[in-house]
């Protein structure tokens, strides 16, 4: 009874991690990689125009079809690496 019992729960959890892994990379393809900068809070209160593109940013990433690959700094500022994801 025991076996039988252990059997069933083995093959649960590997269905259960099989459907897992298969709908995280599903969602998760990155279709086109954008390079941006992002202006800290003084930059942008300095110039519309930063201040403009920081509201873009905003709005691409609360979209949720872009996510952050990676952030670095680039001539004093942040820059980001933006990965578009099917969603």
């Amino acid at each position: 009874m025991e076996v039988a019992a252990l059997t069933v729960s083995v093959i649960a959890l590997f269905v259960s991690a099989a459907v897992a892994m298969w709908g995280w990379w599903r969602h998760r393809n990155v279709y086109d990689i954008e390079r941006t900068l992002f202006f800290r809070q003084n930059e942008a209160k300095r110039s519309d125009q930063n201040s403009k593109h920081n509201e873009e940013l905003k709005k691409k990433l609360n979209s949720g079809h872009y996510t952050i690959l990676h952030t670095g700094e680039y001539g004093g500022y942040i820059e980001l690496i933006l990965g578009r994801i099917k969603k």
